[in-house]
């Protein structure tokens, strides 16, 4: 084998472990970092000012302002990214240990490459179309009266206060954070609802998908993918707590979590059909017999090298019925 055939190392490892050709591997980063500038881009920006339509409307915004949080926004950071790395390792090492004689180390890489730009995608478009909306939307977060006028109104003092003030478009709030004032303008749709549910919808769809590719090997495999399939559901509760915890911190108006959880939800499941395609996103189980020879490698990983299996690498299936040319011939008898 000469020189020129021999691929230099850095793109056998790139091959191992990315599945698309470099040039579009920058332009999934691109588009990536994109959204982010568009989400850093409308956080900082002046929301609309929406003033309450009428006294019964006071109430909706009068909850008092707490400093202390359930889940912050640096500990949901932190959550996303713990949670959505552990669900593909774990799913991945499962599989392996399910189906070690059925699958290959590259393809379970690809697999999860092709996880991890379905969760960078469908994170970073929810977290963009989410600051637009809280731009423009500009609907005041429930605590709103407490964090614009903390000396002029509260709680108890509800039937005193001067109303025509308040809803007088040009009176500034008193000085304070200028952030949390702003930010108390930013309720809809929830930010932690739909950042939870885009990155645990992915996740429990991956898992999902890849449990029902391990339970085509054998009957065991199929009772412990119905545990897989049961994470998959869990997963689906974390948003739902995240969200609820919004409503009890006065955060976010209940319609503001379901906004956000449905957000989520739509990023992620475009997201899934963007990515998660069965011949590309997930290794394909195939067991026949075959030589070392065939394999190409010495055999497939898990067989102790014997060859006991065809580890079809991702690649669609190809037409017995074409010749040589592509061409698809008048008459033509296939026997397998």
């Amino acid at each position: 084998m000469s020189s020129s055939d021999t691929k230099p190392r850095w793109k056998s490892v790139y091959a191992l472990w990315i599945p698309i050709e470099f040039p579009v591997l920058v332009g999934e980063v691109l588009v990536r970092a994109f959204l982010l500038c568009v989400y850093y881009y409308y956080k900082y920006m002046t929301p609309v000012h929406l003033v309450m339509g009428d006294w019964s409307e006071l109430a909706h915004y009068s909850y008092p302002y707490s400093m202390n949080q359930v889940i912050p926004s640096s500990t949901l950071n932190v959550m996303v990214v713990v949670f959505s790395v552990s669900a593909g390792v774990v799913t991945c090492i499962a599989a392996l240990l399910l189906a070690r004689s059925h699958l290959s180390f590259s393809s379970l890489a690809h697999s999860f490459a092709y996880y991890g730009l379905a969760s960078s995608f469908s994170f970073t478009l929810t977290a963009a179309i989410t600051n637009v909306l809280k731009q423009y939307c500009g609907r005041l977060r429930p605590d709103f009266l407490n964090r614009c006028y903390p000396s002029m109104y509260k709680p108890y003092e509800l039937p005193h206060i001067d109303f025509d003030q308040i809803m007088n478009p040009r009176l500034p709030c008193e000085p304070g954070t200028p952030f949390d004032i702003l930010d108390g303008r930013r309720s809809h749709p929830s930010g932690h609802s739909s950042y939870t549910a885009s990155v645990c919808v992915v996740a429990a769809v991956y898992v999902y998908l890849m449990v029902k590719r391990i339970g085509e090997v054998n009957a065991l495999a199929r009772v412990r993918a119905l545990a897989g399939t049961l994470a998959a559901a869990l997963a689906i509760v974390l948003p739902i707590y995240v969200g609820s915890t919004r409503v009890l911190d006065r955060r976010h108006h209940v319609t503001d979590v379901i906004g956000g959880l449905a957000l989520g939800t739509v990023c992620a499941g475009l997201s899934c059909v963007l990515y998660f395609r069965e011949t590309t996103a997930f290794p394909l189980l195939v067991n026949k017999p075959a030589t070392n020879s065939a394999l190409g490698d010495g055999g497939a990983l898990g067989d102790g090298g014997k060859g006991k299996y065809i580890v079809h690498e991702m690649t669609p299936p190809q037409n017995p019925y074409l010749d040589s040319y592509g061409q698809q011939p008048m008459v033509k008898s296939y026997n397998p």
